[in-house]
């Protein structure tokens, strides 16, 4: 997404087609390609959602997805970009967006993403038309990154108006000060 959110393009995560759940795994060399595409984007920044295991998980699952983490910070570190890592509590929390636990989250993520990016609905859905929460999450993060910056707000107020809620929305929730533990770069 650029910072005037008038370019928005989302690249599903490379999984190998070995199988299915437990046996799929990234498929580094397509990762690696995705990131050598997007390396030299004009004021690239990336955020990586940076999550904690939820209460009750198994320790092969947990395992699993702190490892898909590490991977995916060893390698945006190790081709240089700029990047932050994100709790899913700051950025869903800025948005107005609610916890995966609440049925609707889904429902106000997508309403969320449209409002800003009505052009850009489809990017959400799925080849069969579903909606997908992953691409839309990755977006809203996208969103977020972009709404902190000069030029990103300077976006939204032109295009909803100075007095919009919007607008104010982003003028009354920024700030880093108190979100320093959720929002950092590494």
């Amino acid at each position: 997404m650029n910072a005037a959110g008038t370019v928005v393009s989302i690249v599903d995560l490379p999984v190998t087609s070995k199988g299915t759940g437990k046996s799929r795994e990234f498929d580094l060399p397509a990762l690696r390609n995705v990131f050598k595409r997007i390396k030299f984007t004009h004021d690239l920044v990336v955020g990586l959602e940076w999550p904690t295991t939820r209460p009750g998980e198994g320790a092969e699952r947990s395992e699993r997805f702190g490892r898909g983490k590490g991977i995916l910070q060893a390698m945006l570190f190790c081709m240089g970009f700029d990047y932050y890592l994100i709790s899913p509590n700051l950025w869903k929390g800025r948005l107005g967006v609610p916890g995966k636990t609440q049925g609707d989250s889904n429902i106000i993520a997508e309403q969320v993403f449209t409002t800003y990016y009505p052009q850009f609905a489809d990017l959400i859905k799925g080849p069969r038309g579903g909606f997908k929460d992953g691409r839309c999450d990755a977006a809203l993060i996208a969103h977020f990154l972009r709404t902190r910056s000069v030029a990103g707000l300077k976006s939204i107020v032109e295009k909803h108006g100075r007095d919009s809620a919007e607008a104010m929305a982003f003028v009354l929730g920024g700030g880093r000060s108190k979100t320093k533990k959720f929002f950092r770069r590494p």
